[in-house]
């Protein structure tokens, strides 16, 4: 009995190990190795309690417990980490000319988000994502990143937590595309006049790799197409190592591969670096494919906040564009099938 709760135990521990070392959920991978693992760990732990303090045995529970409570001690961090609200907004309202843009806008964000911010033109979304990078200041309300009212943050406070990639950028002037990317490490600077070091050039070569576009690094920047443009501009802004990462309309000049590639790698940046993003989207089927949340707005009015596949339904879609659609389902994402009136 006590043997059982045993294995039990370590069959808890090398899941967890396994899935940390093998970054994997496939349990066609994990369940091999936790045999392998878990066969190994209690010998080891069976070895050590026969020999620690011979000839007196010391109960295997005791070895399995001494190595296996660390371990639950780091995931119990690491899941508080995880679930860290990186943004609240508290009954959020701003007006401009004495008209109301957004009103009454709640949100509490965990970390590890891909959020898409949806709705029909001028609904709100640009003016949330500014008030968000204290561009404009709310008229009641408040922001709250990482704990810390927005009010009490500078600029440069935000502008070292959030990397930002604009819809438009007027960065068209003739220099390196290695120069313009370089900039975005500027924070990172000791001083004025230090020089970028070659980590800061690892950095670069490294992003514009995995994005493709390392061949690009020595063209002029006003050489480039809008898809090439684009990713030069996001990997500028990850380049200062953001917790959170806005992109406004990333897509809406791109074709549906430039698309695909920016926002699958803003879905590895989320499991890798551990950070969030928050992308204003047009498309909704891409919203579909990368977001775990979603935002709809219209007339300034959040609608809904939730889960993809609570959101997408073909009611919801026409009462926010009035769009007659079908909702079709294929590896459990929801995609809308547009239908004529």
């Amino acid at each position: 009995m006590a043997f059982t709760g045993i294995i039990a135990f370590v069959g808890l521990i090398i899941t967890h190990i396994v899935r940390l070392l093998f970054k994997t959920y496939d349990n066609a991978l994990v369940i091999p190795y936790c045999t392998v693992l878990g066969g190994i760990f209690l010998l080891i732990s069976d070895t050590l309690a026969r020999t620690l303090l011979s000839p007196v045995q010391i109960p295997i529970g005791i070895v399995t417990a001494f190595i296996g409570s660390p371990i639950f001690l780091y995931l119990a961090l690491k899941s508080k980490k995880r679930n860290f609200k990186m943004i609240k907004i508290h009954n959020l309202y701003f007006s401009y000319n004495n008209k109301e843009l957004l009103k009454n806008i709640n949100i509490h964000l965990k970390n590890n988000t891909f959020l898409g911010i949806l709705g029909p033109n001028g609904s709100g979304k640009s003016t949330l994502l500014k008030l968000l990078l204290k561009n404009l200041n709310p008229k009641e309300g408040e922001i709250v990143l990482f704990n810390k009212n927005i009010k009490k943050m500078s600029l440069k406070d935000i502008s070292n937590l959030v990397g930002f990639v604009p819809q438009n950028s007027e960065l068209r002037t003739p220099l390196k595309v290695l120069d313009v990317l370089l900039m975005g490490k500027y924070n990172t600077l000791k001083h004025s006049f230090s020089n970028y070091s070659n980590d800061d050039i690892f950095d670069v070569e490294n992003y514009a790799k995995t994005l493709k576009c390392d061949y690009l690094l020595q063209r002029d920047i006003t050489s480039l197409s809008g898809g090439e443009f684009q990713k030069i501009l996001l990997i500028r802004a990850l380049l200062k190592k953001p917790k959170l990462l806005f992109l406004d309309e990333p897509t809406s000049a791109l074709d549906l591969k430039y698309s695909m590639e920016i926002l699958n790698f803003c879905e590895q940046l989320i499991q890798k670096e551990n950070i969030s993003v928050i992308a204003i989207l047009h498309d909704l089927n891409l919203a579909s494919i990368f977001c775990n949340k979603l935002l709809f707005l219209k007339d300034g009015i959040m609608r809904y906040f939730g889960d993809v596949c609570e959101l997408f339904t073909s009611e919801i879609l026409y009462e926010i564009y009035g769009l007659k659609c079908e909702i079709i389902y294929k590896n459990s994402k929801p995609y809308v099938l547009a239908m004529k009136e």
